[in-house]
């Protein structure tokens, strides 16, 4: 059953490179809203992206783009 708003119906290992620029966007679109809203699990995000969280939400910039956590899997094949 594809999500809500796509048509995918898998999420595969290169979508993170692919979707990367909508993905940022949209999380960019969110945070303009961050701080007029009651954040009741702000707790959770660990202090060393407190400040990050902060530009983005205030300054409308993300520090990291989500492409930021890809992991290359071809790397560990490699290094075999």
């Amino acid at each position: 059953m594809p999500e809500e708003g796509t048509d995918r119906t898998r999420v595969m290992p290169g979508d993170l490179l692919h979707y990367a620029e909508a993905w940022d966007a949209q999380a960019l679109e969110a945070f303009r809203h961050y701080d007029k809203v009651d954040q009741p699990l702000a707790h959770l995000i660990r202090p060393e992206f407190h400040e990050k969280v902060n530009i983005a939400a205030r300054n409308h910039l993300l520090v990291d783009s989500i492409r930021a956590i890809y992991f290359d899997r071809s790397s560990m094949t490699a290094a075999k």
